[in-house]
């Protein structure tokens, strides 16, 4: 196949990620609703099940409501069955948030249980006590195949994708003086906090990736975004106003 033809089957992979209360799930329901209203097809993928507040803000018709599948997965293998059989019907996948270190843990410590055992290279260590198993330093030890495989389908898929991510509330409140966005669009990932080396790591898996923020204009929270990768331009660092109209004039998810 030809550069022209991959460019034309070219499916959006985007990536949105800041703190709590920044405007994520505002941003994906918004683009869910208007994608649904020209009658694209969509899975909303809710695995914190805070998306259902935000279409609550909205006057749905039929119509519209028949475009959106809002699930809410139990656990990582679950999201992986709902991404592999949507990719084929709906044009658009929206998982919210993504958490994909945190899911895959849970998914791996619940298949380690229920095989009662685990392994240490080739070392098999049979499971006393599942009450104290993740206590033991379990959660610190990344199924990192996991992840690598769900990301390998995920990017190849045949529907377009919208991802959310949480940035830990601890890199976000930084002391007086920080910008947090600035120490992100600036600082060498070697020196970055560990707890944000994660999410340079899953910026390798998009191409559109945007920081989203808050801020308080006349007393009123206001939602905006910042450009942190979008291959193909040179636009790192460039703010914008409205993340969800932005990304519907900017990409192929409306076309």
């Amino acid at each position: 196949m030809g550069v022209v033809e991959k460019l034309k089957e070219r499916k959006e992979k985007i990536l949105l990620f800041g703190h709590t209360g920044t405007g994520k799930t505002y941003s994906c329901v918004k683009i869910a609703i208007e994608l649904a209203k020209k009658g694209k097809k969509i899975c909303y993928i809710d695995t914190e099940s805070g998306s259902i507040d935000e279409f609550s803000n909205y006057e749905i018709d039929s119509k519209t409501d028949k475009n959106i599948i809002l699930i809410e997965p139990k656990d990582f293998g679950e999201i992986k069955q709902i991404v592999q059989k949507a990719e084929e019907k709906v044009d658009v996948i929206v998982i919210d948030p993504l958490r994909a270190i945190d899911e895959v843990r849970h998914f791996a410590r619940k298949k380690f249980l229920e095989k009662g055992k685990y392994w240490i290279g080739e070392k098999e260590i049979p499971i006393d006590d599942p009450d104290t198993f993740y206590l033991r330093g379990f959660m610190y030890q990344l199924p990192n195949e996991l992840i690598n495989e769900f990301f390998r389908e995920l990017v190849r898929g045949k529907a377009h994708l919208i991802a959310t991510e949480l940035v830990p509330i601890s890199i976000v409140n930084t002391p007086k003086g920080v910008d947090f966005t600035k120490l992100l669009l600036e600082t060498e990932e070697t020196r970055l906090p560990s707890k944000l080396k994660h999410v340079y790591d899953l910026c390798g898996w998009f191409d559109r990736v945007i920081i989203t923020e808050n801020r308080v204009v006349s007393g009123k929270s206001e939602y905006y975004g910042v450009i942190f990768k979008w291959r193909g331009k040179n636009w790192r660092g460039q703010k914008i106003d409205s993340v969800s109209e932005f990304l519907l004039k900017k990409t192929k998810l409306a076309r």
